[in-house]
């Protein structure tokens, strides 16, 4: 069998497998734009990193990956972790105790207390969760990987994938550009754009985050200071900030939260028009007198809104499968595959290269198709 693999996603999922493929001695090929439309979690300034996780299973794969930011960031000479902890709020202490089990299965560091937010945050119940949880910089994580990847021989092909079909035994790679690429062994690793390739069952919804610009004296003082979940009813994060991030535009705080309409995006077309249009400034509004009910303290500048999307699968883990012998399947963010890429990547690596399932911690059927 070719020691080449063709991977279809250059994202954070596509990056970290390569990277990984490319380390156990195999060619990869990564196929895919490192940014723009359609949307990926890489292309975000700040996502939020922790263990702590009302399903075990995901738990597990964050802190998989978090226990591996450090190599990475050193092997690279690429930072992109800031583990300035999460501090997680909910409007009854049940959602909070039902992460406890969890943080002690997994030796979570946790901790009482605001983590600095006293007198800016107008919080409830919470739970200080320290250690690696913090947030991450997904532009560049997927430069740390990328580095790594091509280290080890793997090559990044920005062209874009129409169609995989089986040929003879094996897998024609299809390209827009007219051009096909023969191959033993296929990765679809596309988010949302994975289900236009294989027969996968994903759904896609439009979400929307906005940036709330912070006066410099105001940034640089709260940088420091940890993220913030908070936890529905149901302990499902319904909405999350970081503390400010400073970007080319200045400081800022990012502030993302469940919609409350559900926005479907059926096709890549929708996913397209979602990303490409203005509908999400209609959230712009809404989502600022929130973020200044959540942190009254804080004076804020300009907020501006950004379209984003998320990617479901009906079990709410990630599908890491081989769905017919040699075509591969990695995706399903729910929500938290950014924090968690490399782990999952993982997973996928030792699922092509020993075509068999060895975790001895995790079902495989759990990320069945």
């Amino acid at each position: 069998m070719s020691r080449q693999v063709a991977v279809i996603g250059a994202g954070l999922v596509g990056a970290a497998l390569s990277r990984r493929l490319a380390e156990a001695g195999l060619e990869p090929i990564c196929f895919g734009p490192a940014s723009g439309p359609p949307y990926s979690s890489h292309d975000d300034s700040g996502r939020i990193t922790r263990i702590l996780d009302a399903s075990p299973t995901w738990a597990t794969l964050a802190k998989r990956a978090i226990a591996d930011y450090a190599d990475v960031e050193s092997r690279s000479g690429v930072r992109f972790h800031h583990p300035v902890g999460v501090l997680w709020s909910a409007r009854s202490p049940r959602p909070l105790a039902e992460l406890a089990p969890v943080g002690s299965m997994l030796g979570v560091e946790t901790g009482t207390g605001l983590g600095g937010w006293e007198g800016i945050a107008a919080l409830d119940q919470t739970l200080l969760e320290r250690g690696g949880a913090g947030y991450i910089a997904p532009k560049d994580m997927l430069r740390a990987h990328r580095v790594l990847a091509e280290r080890g021989g793997a090559v990044f092909d920005a062209r874009v994938v129409r169609a995989v079909e089986p040929i003879d035994g094996r897998w024609a790679v299809r390209l827009r550009d007219g051009e096909s690429l023969i191959a033993d062994r296929v990765v679809v690793a596309a988010g949302a754009g994975s289900r236009d390739l294989v027969e996968v069952e994903l759904d896609v919804t439009g979400e929307v985050v906005i940036d709330a610009r912070l006066a410099a004296d105001s940034g640089a003082a709260l940088a420091d200071l940890p993220c913030i979940g908070r936890l529905s009813s149901e302990s499902i994060v319904d909405g999350y900030l970081t503390p400010p991030i400073h970007g080319a535009g200045g400081w800022s705080i990012k502030f993302g939260a469940e919609l409350p309409e559900t926005i479907t995006l059926d096709t890549a077309d929708t996913v397209a028009e979602w990303m490409s249009g203005e509908a999400h400034a209609e959230r712009a509004t809404p989502m600022a007198s929130a973020l200044r009910e959540l942190l009254p303290g804080l004076e804020f500048g300009q907020i501006r809104s950004r379209p984003c999307i998320y990617t479901r699968t009906p079990t709410g883990l990630p599908i890491i499968d081989e769905v017919e012998p040699g075509l591969f399947v990695v995706a399903g963010g729910n929500g938290r595959m950014a924090k968690s890429a490399d782990a999952v990547a993982a997973l996928a690596a030792t699922l092509l290269t020993e075509a068999a399932w060895s975790d001895t911690e995790l079902d495989r059927a759990q990320f069945a198709v």
